[in-house]
């Protein structure tokens, strides 16, 4: 049930900031629309970038849960899923990118890869996955990545932009 009401709130709220700017997203008028009470609201998510932030954790971590299940994926092939999850919802990404959450989508992506690096899923040394600032490095050129190809129109397959990172990374 609490999945249900996060994915209704999420789509209310898509909904509501493809018609409007989201300075005038009522938090009244998302419950109403998603069908949930404002105190479901305010103890569940409290703000916007809370609703954004959980559905989109929840939706890479069902994403990556369909990597095959031999031992540790390499790094192209981990971001190749996070390029065809981006790809799969462009129209989404694009809308929250134009109202302006940006920082939640590249929250969002450090959140996922600190739990894929806290089990032991990431290659890399140790040294240079726990070092301070690799995760914000990361996260922020990957969602800058994923941000200029979907607006080029995404010329190249998820595959080529996973490989992408991975080379850049090994220099």
């Amino acid at each position: 049930m609490k999945q249900v009401k996060l994915t209704d709130t999420y789509h209310a709220l898509l909904a509501m900031l493809a018609t409007r700017p989201m300075e005038d997203v009522s938090i009244t008028a998302l419950c109403r629309k998603a069908h949930v009470s404002r105190t479901y609201f305010y103890r569940e998510f409290g703000t916007f970038d809370a609703i954004i932030k959980k559905f989109q954790t929840q939706q890479m971590l069902q994403y990556l849960r369909s990597l095959p299940n031999s031992g540790r994926p390499n790094l192209a092939t981990l971001m190749a899923k996070y390029f065809q999850l981006a790809k799969n919802g462009v129209e989404n990404q694009q809308l929250l990118l134009k109202a302006g959450f940006y920082t939640t989508l590249v929250d969002t992506f450090a959140t996922v890869f600190t739990l894929l690096i806290k089990n032991s899923l990431v290659p890399g040394k140790p040294a240079i996955v726990s070092a301070p600032y690799y995760i914000d490095f990361l996260s922020g050129a990957v969602v800058n990545m994923a941000v200029a190809w979907m607006a080029a129109g995404m010329p190249d397959s998820p595959e080529r932009m996973g490989e992408r990172v991975a080379k850049f990374l090994q220099r």
